[in-house]
């Protein structure tokens, strides 16, 4: 008996001496890159806190670094499931402004709105804490510009450390990365409300939700399906493949780290579509029939998608990657800009490549560029680069698995002809063999001398998917020697169970006289 009071009074003396109060509030999203309107009481940097269970907040304080935020007022007892939001927008604006009281919510807004005179929040390293009248930390964040340097307060840092409301052992590092933070962007806490009381409990929010609860991680299998990059009105479309019905609070497109659309509040039924139109009017409706099929169509003001290179995400509000294409035209440049967001796919592995410290142009999907195509996914269930390939025949708002067309070989050319063996003209030191199916089909195709003997074969019974094609012969026989300069014929073949196809035309090896 005695040895067991020893111990509850040891736990007692740990939990009180420790320096830790019972995380009832925390601090649910903080926004310190946004735009101060004097002439609006409501603009601004601001933090959110969440109620947890009912709490009095009377002589609590809010800080940034070592300066008080605000101080909480008497009377406050605050009930659970309360969303307090202090506006951080300066001196300027308070004499407008009326600190609201759990029954006085004056502009309606649902939420519990005060306000503090300092001016803004720092945007690069900072720490923002709340703590109880006697100065005990309640709860605790720290962001910082991953700059190689912390320019931040590191007093209160330390206290964190020590008292558990924060994990890790060095400033910068152990800081959730603000580095990319802008207006409308926020650091916001998972809808869940953890508290690990380190980084990993936040997010880089893509949409600010000033007292409202975050958005909701996204983990149903909703899919990029079809992209058209080269239209008057460019579109996109998203297919519900998760069997049920959703209500998702925010859903994402992006082009690289643009938004393209945000769709809020979004009723999305399975097995059915959305479609956004871009360069047109931010007027969205639903249930329109085109091709027989009824889908969701929205519309965005943004202009056109990449008609070259691009990477385009789905994402949820908190900035998870739910889906992911990547598309290049092979033209043998890829922008920094797109390298660093499809590394960003990469490593959530939403794409799969081989080596992902040297990406290149073939770890995308191939684009042609052309108007009259699209970029369709093959498969609801896979996410890799074979997943996708060219569409002749764009089936905007209805599943690309049930196209029925016939088997036919289109666009076949072979550039580069004639091409040249020897260093004469170095970016001619390859022929470009295109074609493109209309269906799955087994493919053979080889090279032929004028004399009717195969000379290199470069598929054999290969099956492809639908799609654009492009093959390279550099003049080199079975052997890997160079053939004699001449004029050979390109065999190319395709067969399906029921149907089959040929196409043939020559090419041109040559050498600089």
């Amino acid at each position: 008996m005695a040895k067991n009071l020893y111990i509850l009074f040891g736990l007692i003396f740990f939990l009180t001496g420790n320096g830790q109060a019972t995380s009832k509030v925390l601090i649910s999203e903080v926004a310190p890159c946004q735009t101060k309107d004097n002439t609006l009481i409501d603009e601004g940097d601001f933090i959110e806190l969440f109620v947890k269970e009912d709490i009095n907040l009377v002589g609590y304080k809010l800080w940034e670094g070592n300066k008080t935020i605000l101080e909480f007022p008497s009377p406050f007892q605050i009930k659970s499931s309360s969303i307090l939001l202090i506006h951080v927008n300066g001196s300027n604006n308070l004499p407008k402004a009326v600190n609201e009281t759990p029954l006085n919510d004056n502009n309606q807004n649902g939420c519990i709105d005060l306000y503090s005179a300092d001016s803004g929040l720092t945007a690069t390293d900072n720490t923002i804490f709340l703590t109880t009248p006697d100065n005990i930390l309640v709860d605790f964040l720290s962001y910082a510009n991953q700059d190689g340097k912390w320019t931040g307060n590191s007093t209160w840092y330390e206290k964190a450390i020590s008292s558990s409301e924060w994990i890790g052992s060095f400033y910068e590092e152990s800081s959730f990365d603000s580095s990319k933070l802008s207006k409308n962007y926020s650091i916001g806490r998972s809808n869940k409300i953890e508290d690990t009381n380190s980084k990993h409990d936040w997010f880089f929010c893509n949409i600010i939700t000033p007292g409202k609860i975050n958005p909701g991680i996204i983990k149903e299998d909703i899919l990029l399906n079809e992209i058209a990059p080269n239209e008057e009105q460019d579109w996109i479309e998203i297919y519900n493949n998760s069997n049920k019905d959703l209500e998702l609070d925010y859903l994402i497109l992006k082009e690289n780290d643009k938004i393209i659309k945000t769709f809020s509040s979004l009723n999305f039924n399975k097995d059915n579509f959305i479609v956004v139109k871009l360069n047109s009017l931010p007027k969205d409706s639903v249930n329109n029939t085109i091709n027989q099929s009824n889908y969701l169509e929205f519309h965005s003001s943004y202009a056109s998608i990449a008609n070259t290179d691009s990477v385009i995400t789905l994402e949820d509000g908190l900035g998870n990657i739910i889906d992911a294409l990547l598309y290049s035209n092979y033209d043998k440049t890829l922008s920094k800009q797109n390298k660093e967001a499809a590394i960003r796919v990469i490593k959530n592995k939403k794409w799969q490549v081989v080596d992902d410290e040297n990406l290149k142009e073939e770890d995308f999907i191939y684009w042609n560029g052309k108007k009259g195509y699209s970029l369709s996914r093959k498969y609801t269930t896979q996410v890799f680069k074979d997943n996708w390939s060219l569409c002749s025949r764009p089936t905007i708002g209805r599943n690309n698995q049930t196209k029925d067309y016939k088997l036919a070989i289109s666009n076949f050319k072979i550039e580069n002809n004639p091409f040249f063996i020897d260093e004469s003209y170095s970016s001619k030191k390859e022929a470009k063999i295109i074609f493109n199916l209309s269906l799955a089909a087994t493919v053979s195709l080889r090279i032929y001398n004028v004399e009717g003997m195969a000379v290199k074969e470069i598929l054999r019974n290969n099956t492809l998917q639908e799609g654009d094609y492009v093959y390279s012969w550099n003049g080199k026989n079975k052997k890997d020697s160079l053939v004699p300069i001449g004029i050979y014929v390109v065999y190319l073949e395709v067969k399906s169970d029921k149907q089959s196809a040929i196409k043939i035309d020559t090419v041109i090896v040559a050498k600089k006289l």
